[in-house]
């Protein structure tokens, strides 16, 4: 009874090992770099550091969905913004055992990134094999889903779309609550899905148009800053050394009839 009951966590931890494996092959350039460099080069991987880094350091419980830190000094609500809450929180936790300077959590960020091509081909593998029946046709279909190319491109910019490890585990368990046709099995799966919509709650909550888009974000108050009703353009951006994104703006006034 102990044997059987170790070999499917022997097999599981030998696939971790089997995808990590080629995980560090894909990924073998940036290893030494985990702790100082993104993954990928500029773009909005540097967004998603500075979700991590807000989770994790920065917000105020108090209002956590509020925040000066960008468009300094009037501040932006942050419903929209597209925050990877699993893997922000599961950062915030691991960050009070290993500490939260900045090296150690581009680290954390970095390798909850490359966590995802293990675990997504482990929950590829047994999808593919309950459903063929086939060991070799399962870590074939790991390989593939967890290594695609939209997953390795992604995992250089978008931490959200990124994370697609939790889809084979949620399509497994919905199956088998079908197949034995368990009400209590139905419960099994739900966890897995809001771990994959939470990543992705904020993209689609801002799929909007481009001019819609465009509205929601370039309009500042005005009145506020200029006295007068007019037109405000946000013409760049600038950070200081507290984190705070400082907004420049041309004040255009309203023509009078």
């Amino acid at each position: 009874m102990r044997r059987r009951s170790l070999t499917p966590t022997l097999v599981g931890l030998g696939l971790f090992a089997a995808y990590a494996l080629v995980t560090v092959v894909f990924f073998w350039p940036w290893l030494p770099h985990l702790s100082d460099s993104l993954i990928g080069p500029p773009g909005d991987n540097m967004n998603d550091l500075w979700g991590t880094y807000y989770v994790t350091v920065a917000a105020d419980p108090r209002h956590f969905f509020y925040t000066d830190l960008i468009r300094f000094p009037e501040g932006t609500p942050l419903y929209y913004h597209s925050f990877s809450y699993p893997k922000n929180l599961a950062i915030a936790f691991a960050s009070k055992l290993v500490g939260s300077d900045r090296p150690t959590l581009v680290l954390l960020h970095n390798l909850t990134l490359l966590v995802s091509f293990p675990l997504a081909g482990i929950g590829a593998f047994y999808l593919v094999r309950h459903l063929t029946g086939s060991i070799t046709g399962a870590l074939m279909g790991g390989f593939i889903f967890a290594f695609n190319p939209a997953h390795v491109a992604h995992t250089s910019q978008h931490i959200g779309v990124a994370s697609i490890e939790f889809y084979p585990f949620f399509v497994l368990a919905y199956l088998l609550a079908l197949e034995r046709r368990s009400l209590r099995g139905v419960v099994v799966p739900v966890p897995h899905l809001l771990s994959g919509v939470f990543h992705r709650v904020s993209y689609g909550l801002r799929r909007r148009s481009p001019s819609d888009v465009a509205d929601w974000l370039a309009p500042c108050r005005t009145d506020r800053l200029s006295g007068r009703g007019g037109g405000g353009h946000v013409t760049g951006y600038r950070a200081d050394g507290r984190g705070r994104v400082h907004q420049s703006i041309r004040v255009r006034s309203r023509s009078r009839a």
